[in-house]
């Protein structure tokens, strides 16, 4: 738009052909995308980035992009489908409806998915927030990525690939959980946890700070905090909680340190903690009510009470 109040009002079939991209986008003024029909995108990416509202159902074809930014609705009876790719980049989108895409991915924005979300073969969030508050579901085995922004919301989120988690941060009432089959990686830089996080399966801590604010880590399959250098895990406000009911080990030659920042992060364990090198301090609470602590050439070291 150069000026006004500008809109595209699609009542009948609106197909997006071509490799290229169809864009609604803001100039002066924004061309907003409203959609009461019938929208397939049939090659290429279609860029809804002036927001719009929408009661009718999109289809997405294998190979193609739905992109969004701005602000937009979507009702229960507008769904999402196809084999193709979601974007959301930017601005604020509520959808009740259903999606059944083939792939997610988020850099922008805040997305609130109320409906059910099944995200097909790949999440990738690298900024803005997102919130599954409905039935969440991936592929068997599709890759999750967190490097910026965060994953919230009121639904569980199960991973059964790999969740590679390198910045960015989770929240919600919902929790995380990474089944038996799965891994978790926690590397580069800052992971926030304000959520329920549950392994069960293999993860593995490399770099990066570990910092909660009413957060809970249960560990129920198998930890290995290794690194050269110094691993924390803190609290940045509210009570966390860091249990080990599986087996957590503390490899390499470095430390790893549960302190108290604003808050502390306390560990319990019912499983078995392994200090078979380096450093494992424990300030801010060890309370162990079954298992074991086996030192097999590491160092456990405590400014505050350990509870064995």
């Amino acid at each position: 738009g150069t000026g006004g109040a500008n809109m595209v009002n699609n009542a009948g079939t609106f197909t997006k052909q071509g490799a290229g991209t169809t864009q609604f986008f803001v100039s002066s003024t924004g061309v907003s995308f409203n959609n009461s029909g019938a929208v397939a995108v049939s090659a290429g990416t279609l860029a809804l980035d002036a927001g719009g509202a929408h009661g009718n159902d999109f289809t997405v074809a294998g190979g193609t992009t739905l992109r969004l930014s701005g602000s937009h609705t979507f009702t229960a009876a507008a769904g999402i489908t196809g084999a193709g790719s979601l974007l959301v980049a930017g601005g604020a989108t509520t959808d009740a409806g259903a999606v059944n895409i083939g792939g997610a991915t988020f850099s922008g924005g805040t997305a609130s998915f109320n409906g059910s979300f099944s995200g097909g073969a790949s999440l990738t969030v690298s900024g803005g927030t997102v919130n599954f508050n409905g039935t969440t579901s991936f592929d068997v085995g599709a890759p999750i990525t967190l490097s910026g922004g965060a994953i919230g919301g009121a639904a569980d989120l199960t991973v059964t690939g790999a969740l590679t988690w390198s910045g960015g941060g989770m929240s919600g009432s919902g929790r995380t959980i990474i089944t038996s089959g799965g891994t978790l990686t926690l590397n580069t830089t800052t992971h926030q946890l304000d959520r329920v996080l549950q392994n069960d399966g293999v993860a593995t801590w490399t770099v990066g700070a570990f910092q909660m604010n009413g957060g809970t880590f249960i560990n129920n399959g198998n930890f290995a905090a290794s690194s050269s250098a110094t691993l924390n895990c803190y609290g940045t406000g509210g009570a966390n909680t860091f249990h080990n009911a599986g087996t957590f080990t503390q490899q390499g030659v470095g430390a790893t340190q549960f302190f108290v920042s604003s808050t502390a992060v306390n560990f319990t364990n019912s499983g078995a903690v392994a200090v078979p090198a380096g450093t494992l301090t424990f300030n801010s609470g060890f309370t162990q009510t079954g298992g074991q602590l086996v030192l097999s050439g590491g160092t456990v070291s405590a400014s505050s009470t350990m509870q064995i």
